[in-house]
C-alpha cells in the first residue's frame, strides 16, 4: 500500500522500539575513534573552504577595448584594486560599472572626497582654530581683569591721599 501526500489521509507510522545493551565493555567517557591512515594529512582550512573575501579576478569584457586595465595590491591586506584608463581621455574609473555607465551614457563617475591628508589638515585647522580661540578670550578676561586691578587700586591710592581730609 502506497501512501500519497496530496490525500487528506493520515499515514500510519510504523513502531520502532530500541534495546540498550546491559553488558558492554566500553565506558561511557571513552570515545570511539575512527582509523587512521599514517600517510595521510589532515586537510588545512584554505583547502576546505574557499576565501571568505574577495571575488577571483576575472579577465575584462571585449566591449572595453579602449580601456587599460591595472590591477594593483593594497598595502594592508591582500586585496587588490582595479583601475580602468582610458586609453584617449585618460578618464579614470574604479569598476566596471563606471566603464559601462561612461561608455553608454557618457556621464561622469562621483568623486569621493575623503582623503586622508585633507582630513587631517581640516582636523588641525579646527584644533588651531579653537586654541586661538581660547588664547584670544583668556587674552579678553585677563584684560578685563587688570582694568578692574587698576581701577580698585587707584581708588584705593585716592582714599588714602584724601583720607584725613573732609
Amino acid at each position: 500500500m502506497t501512501h500519497s501526500l496530496n490525500v487528506g489521509e493520515p499515514i500510519h507510522a510504523t513502531p520502532i522500539s530500541f534495546c540498550i545493551p546491559t553488558n558492554y565493555d566500553i565506558d561511557r567517557d571513552d570515545g570511539v575513534e575512527n582509523p587512521k591512515n599514517e600517510n595521510e594529512t589532515p586537510p588545512t582550512t584554505t583547502q576546505n573552504s574557499k576565501s571568505k573575501r574577495g571575488r577571483p579576478f576575472k579577465s575584462p569584457p571585449e566591449s572595453i577595448k579602449n580601456w587599460y586595465v591595472i590591477r594593483k595590491e593594497r598595502k594592508i591586506g591582500k586585496r587588490f584594486d582595479t583601475t580602468y584608463i582610458h586609453k584617449e581621455t585618460r578618464f579614470r574609473c574604479r569598476s566596471l560599472k563606471e566603464v559601462k555607465n561612461y561608455e553608454k551614457y557618457g556621464s561622469l563617475p562621483r568623486r569621493h572626497k575623503v582623503k586622508t591628508q585633507d582630513k587631517e589638515e581640516s582636523d588641525n585647522k579646527t584644533k588651531n582654530e579653537t586654541e586661538e580661540m581660547i588664547v584670544a578670550q583668556r587674552k579678553a578676561k585677563a584684560e578685563v581683569m587688570r582694568t578692574f586691578v587698576e581701577e580698585f587700586l587707584s581708588e584705593a591710592h585716592h582714599n588714602q591721599l584724601h583720607m584725613f581730609n573732609p
